[in-house]
This record gives structure tokens, C-alpha cells and sequence, in this order.
């Protein structure tokens, strides 16, 4: 009789489970995007309107916030602004540094024609017995690179299960392995530690790895 209960009881989990994870996240998130509400005056917010608070106004209100953003600066005046913005900003010391390093981090980061998290690789690591996932980032900066006997790419190897936080490193390119797999299936990989394989296997990179 233990048996089959516990049986029941690991299938309710494994449908539950999942399901208040990702009812948690996304609780976290709009939470976070109603705040924006706090920067309309206090007498037209809708809180305030209503008499009740709903949650998701504040979402909507951000993603509204970031389109009309993206048509107005899409166009000749918009751009204007934006330079005009930028110029602006550069003449405060410390706001100029933290803006624009932010910004070329989110320029590589969502610009389609940049290298930056396009490639997962297979470095090794903590030991060179050992092997890790891995993003590749781009690659080490003149300066570096001219100190460098070796072809090397920067890659950044995430912690599991939380791939936010993780390790920057230089490795040597021809020491790293690309696979052919997306960055979402790779971040499962990471996130699942390892239970939820990406959806294709590459017996040839396996052998290549083990030959090395």
C-alpha cells in the first residue's frame, strides 16, 4: 500500500511542482513591471481610478511603455532624440559610465548581428579531466589579444541551476568544443542539472571530447 501512495504522491509533485514554479515566476515578474505604475501621479494611477488593485496593468503599461519607444526612436526625429539623450548623459561623470557601459552589455547582448551568447561550447573546466557548458561571449579586446600567444574566446560558464550567476574566462579556441544545439535547450540543460538533455545527441562530439 506504501508503494502505490507514494507512487501517487510523486506524480501529483512532478504536475504541481512545475506548474507553482513557473506561476511563481511570473507572479515575480509582473509584480515587478507594475511598479512603473508608481511613476504616474498618485491621483491618476489605477489603483487609485478603480479603488482595486490589478495585477498585469503595470505589465502592460511597461510593454506599451517599450514598443511606443521602439516606433518613436525608429524614425529620423527619434534618433535625433535619443543622440541628443545620449549627449546629455555623457556630461554627468558617473551617470556617463554606468549608462553606457549598460548599454553596450544590452547592445552585444540583443543586437542580431552580435556573437554574444549565439554559441554553446564545451570548455574545460574546473580541471582539464573535466568538461562545462558554456556561452561564448565574443572575443578578448586588442590589447588582451596582443598578449596572447594563442586564437582565444571569452565565454562565461554558468553555476547550475542558476545560470544567472556563473564564471568569465579566456580559453583557447582550439581547446573548445561548439555544439550544435540553441541557447534554450542549452539553459534547461544547465537549469535541469543535466536531467533534461537538449533534444539532439552528437555522438561525434562525445567521441571528439573523449579523445581529447
Amino acid at each position: 500500500m506504501k508503494k502505490p501512495l507514494r507512487k501517487y504522491f510523486v506524480t501529483g509533485l512532478l504536475i504541481w511542482v512545475p506548474l507553482a514554479i513557473t506561476a511563481w515566476v511570473l507572479s515575480l515578474i509582473v509584480r515587478t513591471m507594475d511598479q512603473s505604475l508608481l511613476l504616474l501621479p498618485h491621483a491618476i494611477q489605477p489603483e487609485q481610478l478603480l479603488g482595486v488593485y490589478i495585477p498585469g496593468i503595470g505589465a502592460v503599461l511597461t510593454l506599451a511603455v517599450v514598443l511606443l519607444t521602439g516606433v518613436v526612436t525608429a524614425n529620423i526625429i527619434g534618433q535625433r532624440l535619443v543622440r541628443f539623450w545620449e549627449a546629455l548623459l555623457s556630461r554627468i561623470p558617473v551617470v556617463k559610465s554606468i549608462y553606457y557601459s549598460v548599454k553596450q552589455v544590452s547592445d552585444t547582448l540583443f543586437s542580431g548581428s552580435g556573437e554574444a551568447f549565439r554559441k554553446v561550447l564545451l570548455v574545460h573546466y574546473p580541471h582539464p579531466e573535466a568538461w562545462s557548458v558554456a556561452f561564448q561571449t565574443g572575443t578578448p579586446s586588442r590589447h588582451i589579444s596582443d598578449l596572447l600567444a594563442d586564437e582565444y574566446v571569452s565565454v562565461f560558464i554558468p553555476t547550475a541551476p542558476s545560470p544567472v550567476n556563473g564564471f568569465f574566462f579566456f580559453v583557447k579556441k582550439s581547446e573548445t568544443i561548439e555544439l550544435d544545439i540553441s541557447v534554450d535547450d542549452a539553459l534547461k540543460y544547465i537549469v535541469s542539472m543535466g536531467v533534461v538533455p537538449p533534444v539532439q545527441r552528437y555522438p561525434s562530439l562525445v567521441g571528439r571530447a573523449q579523445n581529447e
